[in-house]
């Protein structure tokens, strides 16, 4: 039994991809390292598979291309197109594909191939897209049977339709002419036999796993690459890829009331989800930072229509970020406490993650060469792989730890750990200088001088941190 898995990796030409593996090994490299038949397409036309991007990936230029793969996945017997070409990755150049096949218990690989293009008519494959009849479902009817359906091909009716819905136009074309093409005998030359078998659950978990990275990675991308002022009809295209339930919900819009209705569509695919997630004792981290994403998409993006809708559905529930930060719990320090406050600390970081908050650790950074005696304590929870590092008590004199909180839109902090009037209160005077909502938990914060500590309870309320004492009240 093989094993496919997710694994992200950067290419021989430097791009990173999140990409399968078959049992711990890249396709890619597996391919490489197995392909014998090298014949003269493969020698100089592919030259290296590892070069090649995962055709499951979301930099594919088209949607229509994205959702022609995604059919062909969830499908029991396909050609299943599993590597492109990285510089034109829209099916014209190369493509490998595999020969899957599905039980119920089951899912195989049987060969590895590439495509011929030789014979492919674009002349054809024009007439099957949505002038395609033939190929037309009960829906399909409903949807265009009186609008474009009979509209002749190339008329001017039908050129500013596709212009309009080439997504819809690309997927039927890929549905009616492409998957037909791969199927023909002859249209792809098998080069090597892989009679690889999965566990079909572990499969399907396997593709869910690189479906959700993949978004993640794309919500990320957006972030950085992004133009402001976008509609809310260009917005909700984006959700409705980025999001579950987003493509369900934007065809349904379309075929209820011919647009999208922005406000509900929002409240549909981020508010209640997102609601629902956050109150999951393990909420899906990849998942719940993808829906974080989103909405910092619209907020930074969108257009002031954007911003109404997103104001009036979302925001009121979801006004800022909370952040649990836990501070120099370091080996070389807790001896001097209570041996019972790392058991309390790791119990209100369980709790915290269970409920979706963020959690960052900080730790004193020692002197080069040093760092092994500035570890944290050995027994200290670890939940996350935000671990900053600082040369004085704030844990606001690392850059690096202000440029996180800032990208993760975080609003309200709560502090636990050592020492309570030294590096737990710098950083909650500091937190509150620069404009975060302030907890100082004491049931998980400690110090060596019991009188300073308090001194310095009463300067915390006084600028407005609240200490929360053991009960969780302040």
């Amino acid at each position: 039994m093989s094993h496919l898995g997710v694994k992200e990796i950067k290419n021989p030409n430097g791009f990173r991809y999140n990409v399968l593996t078959v049992d711990g090994i890249p396709l890619g490299t597996w391919l490489d390292q197995h392909v014998t038949d090298h014949d003269e397409y493969i020698a100089t036309g592919i030259k290296t598979f590892e070069s090649l991007m995962p055709a499951w990936s979301m930099d594919l230029d088209w949607k229509g291309d994205r959702n022609f793969v995604r059919t062909l996945i969830d499908m029991d017997r396909a050609p299943l197109p599993i590597l492109l070409c990285e510089e034109d990755p829209d099916f014209s150049c190369i493509v490998i594909v595999a020969d899957v096949e599905k039980t119920e218990d089951y899912v195989y690989w049987n060969r590895i191939g590439y495509v011929l293009h030789d014979k492919e008519d674009f002349a054809e494959e024009k007439k099957k897209g949505i002038a395609y009849t033939e190929g037309y479902t009960a829906k399909d009817w409903e949807r265009y049977g009186d609008n474009i359906a009979l509209e002749p091909i190339d008329s001017d009716v039908w050129h500013d339709w596709i212009g309009r819905n080439w997504d819809i136009e690309l997927y039927k074309r890929r549905m009616n002419y492409t998957l037909p093409y791969y199927l023909a005998q002859g249209n792809v030359r098998w080069f090597i036999d892989t009679e690889w078998a999965f566990d079909r659950s572990e499969y399907e978990q396997a593709v869910q796993q690189l479906y959700k990275q993949e978004k993640l990675c794309h919500t990320e991308y957006l972030l950085r690459t992004m133009k402001s002022n976008t509609d809310c009809k260009d917005c909700a295209k984006l959700l409705s890829e980025l999001l579950p339930n987003g493509e369900a919900v934007f065809q349904e819009h379309m075929d209820k009331y011919g647009e999208i209705l922005f406000e509900p569509y929002v409240c549909e695919v981020i508010a209640e989800p997102l609601k629902n997630l956050s109150k999951s004792i393990n909420p899906d981290k990849v998942l719940l930072e993808t829906y974080h994403n989103a909405l910092k998409i619209l907020k930074n993006f969108g257009d002031k229509q954007v911003q109404n809708a997103l104001e009036i559905s979302v925001l009121d529930d979801f006004d800022g970020i909370k952040a649990l930060l836990v501070i120099d719990v370091q080996e070389r320090y807790m001896h001097k406490y209570d041996p019972n406050l790392i058991p309390r600390i790791n119990n209100r970081i369980s709790e915290a993650d269970n409920d979706g908050i963020l959690t960052i650790y900080v730790k004193n950074a020692g002197d080069p060469g040093s760092e092994d005696q500035y570890a944290l304590a050995d027994n200290l929870l670890i939940v996350s792989e935000y671990i900053f590092e600082k040369k004085y008590p704030s844990a606001f004199t690392s850059e690096e730890f202000k440029i996180f909180l800032e990208k993760q839109e975080v609003t309200e902090l709560e502090l636990i750990g050592v020492d309570g009037s030294s590096c737990v209160a710098k950083t909650a005077f500091a937190a509150k200088e620069n404009g975060y909502e302030v907890n100082v938990n004491l049931n998980c914060v400690s110090s060596v001088n019991d009188k300073i500590f308090k001194d310095t309870q009463v300067k915390m309320k006084e600028v407005g941190i609240r200490v929360l004492i053991k009960d969780g009240k302040n």
